[in-house]
């Protein structure tokens, strides 16, 4: 049986415009294949993940100078962290502030705790949740994670930088 599961392995279809070419992350169907169904197959024993390409945020750069402003911006804040339960934000009257590390007088987030009826919510709508989830094509799950990764590599890596070193020691 574990043999056999060997030579036939999932494949799953990916929209033409979710190929990730220029990374090398997914392979893609030759032109006809691709012009006959509008799609790019994915061979799962084939996939090969690829690093990010690694920033030297020199002096003068632009990712250095994106990184800088984000640092500037997050640290003159408070950011409001709500629980989120389903699509609805909860604000309970118990909360808390996260400090920076290095500075406890500067506070960076206000976070807010949960009462056991909010987290058996949570787990109630997080349990349906799974069900629709584990309907959906692997297709599908795929694009979403490779849209998350695209916007954290992109849109969103000087916060995410910035926010990671204000948090961190």
């Amino acid at each position: 049986m574990l043999l056999a599961r060997k030579f036939f392995l999932p494949r799953f279809v990916v929209p033409r415009r979710d190929v990730r070419r220029g990374m090398g992350l997914l392979r893609t169907l030759s032109k006809e294949e691709e012009e006959s169904n509008g799609v790019a197959a994915v061979d799962l024993a084939t996939f090969q993940a690829v690093n990010e390409p690694l920033l030297e945020f020199q002096s003068g750069s632009e990712e250095r100078k994106r990184v800088q402003s984000a640092l500037k911006r997050l640290s003159s804040q408070i950011v409001d962290v709500p629980i989120v339960v389903g699509d609805k934000e909860l604000r309970t009257k118990e909360f808390g502030f996260q400090v920076q590390p290095f500075d406890h007088k500067v506070k960076i987030a206000k976070f807010y705790n949960a009462s056991p009826d909010v987290v058996q919510n949570a787990i109630d709508v997080s349990l349906a949740a799974r069900v629709k989830w584990e309907k959906l094509p692997l297709a599908e799950r795929a694009k979403i994670f490779l849209r998350a990764a695209d916007l954290m590599a992109g849109k969103y890596r000087a916060d995410l930088i910035a926010s990671t070193m204000l948090g961190q020691v």
